[in-house]
């Protein structure tokens, strides 16, 4: 529903932040036509099946094949709790655990 209110010209220009449970969800977007430049990963919790890459991030095969697509789209994929802490790019730290090439 989203991505055909989106799409709608009367939107154009409008600024809008999107809140999604999931890597996939972010990426079912894009391919349906929404324009994201950047995406802030809030948490991802963890379990026995995931990996910590920060604090806040566990990530999950399927999720790190997701950032992969996404950062192969251009978009940028940071971690930032709240505005007083700096960013944390995802791609240096998947990177630093050597989880992507």
């Amino acid at each position: 529903m989203f991505i055909q209110i989106n799409l709608n010209f009367r939107f154009d220009g409008e600024k809008v932040l999107l809140l999604v449970e999931s890597p996939q969800d972010a990426l079912r977007l894009i391919l349906g036509g929404i324009e994201v430049s950047r995406i802030n990963i809030g948490s991802l919790s963890f379990d026995n099946s995931k990996k910590m890459i920060s604090d806040t991030v566990a990530v999950s095969q399927r999720d790190i094949q997701v950032f992969q697509l996404l950062h192969q789209h251009g978009i940028q994929l940071e971690i930032q709790q709240v505005s007083s802490d700096s960013k944390k790019d995802i791609w240096k730290l998947l990177k630093n655990k050597k989880l992507v090439d």
